[in-house]
């Protein structure tokens, strides 16, 4: 019945979580908008410099406890206002201006770049959990200072032609 076979696709699913290692490196994804108001284009972007998941191999074992460590470096966020548009490039000057512009780190940032590692574990006993001081999951993490800081530039209504006292 249905029951088993939810069991079945949860171990599934969960085996594969378990043993997955992931990285990724180099992300960039950017919006442009030269449309809105031609004069003063803008461009939104996400940057991640590295993103790794792998089961934590320097913490001690515990029986029936599962572990993953994820880390995070120089995630950023940024908001650039009266900028050089990229889309329109040729497919090869494209790649290369996302790349240095990556690099460049002369974004308008709403988040500057930041590191972080998480710790999850997960409590694999087939018994339930009878205290509040033992989760099911428990996540530890580490994070630098989070520099968020957005200018009068970037949020002025003039810039995202909001009608001023409409609100």
């Amino acid at each position: 019945g249905e029951p088993y076979w939810y069991s079945v696709t949860a171990s599934v699913v969960t085996r594969i979580v378990e043993n997955i290692e992931l990285k990724i490196q180099d992300v960039h994804l950017r919006f442009e908008d030269g449309v809105t108001n031609p004069s003063r284009p803008f461009a939104f972007g996400i940057c991640i410099k590295n993103v790794s998941m792998q089961n934590a191999a320097n913490e001690p074992v515990q029986k029936l406890m599962r572990k993953k460590r994820l880390d995070v470096a120089e995630f950023s966020i940024y908001w650039d206002v009266n900028c050089t548009l990229l889309g329109d490039l040729p497919q090869a000057e494209l790649q290369e201006a996302m790349a240095r512009s990556m690099e460049s780190r002369s974004h308008h940032y709403i988040l500057e770049p930041v590191c972080a590692s998480a710790l999850l574990k997960r409590n694999c006993s087939k018994e339930p959990l009878r205290s509040r001081h033992s989760p099911r999951i428990e996540c530890d993490i580490q994070l630098e200072t989070i520099p968020l800081k957005l200018s009068q530039v970037q949020c002025s209504p003039q810039r995202l032609r909001l009608p001023i006292g409409r609100w």
